[in-house]
C-alpha cells in the first residue's frame, strides 16, 4: 500500500469514505500514518474491515477541532489478515469541507 485519499470533500454527508486501502492481499503488519485536513470541526473514525468489507471489525474515532492546520498525524503498526482493508470514515455530516488521508 501507499498514501490513499480520497481528496478533498465538500458539503460530504455522515458515512462518507475519506479513504481506503482496498483488499490488502497479503495481510501482514503495517505502520501506517493517518491524518486529516478540515474546514470545519469534525469526528472520523478509522476502521479495519473484513475481507468482505462488510463488517468493521475495529473502530476508532478521532476529534478534529483545530481546523486552522493539519491535524497531528498519528502513527502505529496494525497487523491485517489476508484481504482485510483500512479506511477512514467520516461519522457525521459536515458543511464544509474535508480531506482524510493514511500513508503505509
Amino acid at each position: 500500500m501507499a498514501w490513499q485519499s480520497a481528496g478533498v470533500q465538500t458539503n460530504p454527508v455522515a458515512d462518507t469514505i475519506l479513504a481506503d486501502s482496498g483488499a490488502i492481499a497479503a495481510g501482514g503488519t503495517f505502520s501506517v500514518t493517518m491524518g486529516c485536513v478540515t474546514s470545519v470541526p469534525a469526528t472520523v473514525a478509522l476502521e479495519l474491515r473484513d475481507a468482505a468489507n462488510t463488517t468493521t471489525l475495529n473502530s476508532m474515532s478521532f476529534n478534529i477541532l483545530d481546523i486552522s492546520k493539519l491535524t497531528d498525524l498519528v502513527q502505529f503498526s496494525i497487523t491485517v489478515a489476508a484481504n482485510q482493508r483500512l479506511r477512514i470514515r467520516l461519522v457525521n455530516a459536515i458543511t464544509g469541507q474535508i480531506q482524510g488521508h493514511f500513508i503505509v
